[in-house]
């Protein structure tokens, strides 16, 4: 009966280390990135800290199928990130976003 045990304990660690593995090599990863005008737009208002509704609306003028949960989860799934601002910093590492070109933020 101990035997069986073990084996679910290995069972799990090895599940548990490679699930890390992933976590970690997605927090570090740059991938090569292709984005659509709609996404790379996105990325843009996201950055230049826009808030949702607003990046929402504007995404539904340009196409009135997509929205700004679709074009983001994309953004995310393209640039293996956990989050918009995640995938942000990525896109500057990549060279995608230049910081030194967006706009300020209206308070």
């Amino acid at each position: 009966m101990h035997e069986v045990y073990k084996n679910i304990e290995e069972t799990y660690i090895k599940k548990a280390v490679k699930r890390i593995s992933e976590i970690e090599r997605k927090r570090y990863s740059l991938p090569d990135v292709e984005l659509t005008e709609l996404e790379l737009d996105t990325l843009v208002a996201i950055a230049e800290g826009r808030n949702r509704s607003e990046i929402d609306k504007a995404i539904r003028k340009i196409n009135k199928f997509s929205s700004f949960q679709g074009v983001s989860q994309r953004i995310i799934r393209k640039f293996e990130a956990f989050t918009l601002v995640h995938a942000a910093c990525k896109a500057v590492k990549l060279g995608i976003l230049n910081i030194d070109t967006l706009k300020e933020p209206k308070m």
